[in-house]
């Protein structure tokens, strides 16, 4: 099974995502990746924050937590408190290493739902709870089933 931690970054109504190509797919996910067996998932998104995308976050909230037959996704919302988007370790944007492409961007809310982002179960809700609480997010906490 593995189990990962994601994060949710908004800043001026876009959310950063991760793009990649491989192996002939384009699609996106939400910055994150595996929790290793000496760390917290809290830890786990710090970490990968700064690996994956070369920033430093504060965790606002725990989110979203998304179960599936093989997985568990934990997903924070977070603030950016220092660093640049996409100046992460350069072994993250090594082609070779990856298999693909993988660039950080920011994405457009009302656009999210026309993009391929895999686990379309986060987006659809994460967009629902968008509009419903705005980038606050306050109120959620939510396990999803994605089967």
């Amino acid at each position: 099974m593995r189990i990962s931690s994601r994060c949710i970054l908004i800043e001026n109504n876009n959310v950063l995502l991760i793009y990649r190509e491989r192996d002939e797919e384009k699609y996106y996910v939400f910055p994150g990746g595996g929790i290793e067996e000496y760390e917290t998932k809290e830890e786990c998104i710090k970490r990968e924050c700064k690996e994956e995308l070369g920033i430093d976050v504060e965790i606002k909230k725990y989110v979203y937590e998304i179960k599936g037959k093989d997985f568990i996704q934990h997903f924070f919302l977070v603030t950016r408190i220092n660093g640049k988007v996409g100046t992460g370790n350069p072994e993250e944007y090594d082609v070779n290493r990856q298999g693909g492409i993988q660039i950080p961007v920011f994405v457009s809310i009302d656009k999210l739902k026309d993009l391929n982002v895999v686990s379309s179960t986060i987006v659809y809700q994460f967009l629902k709870d968008y509009r419903e609480f705005g980038s606050n997010l306050d109120s959620i906490s939510k396990i999803i089933e994605d089967y």
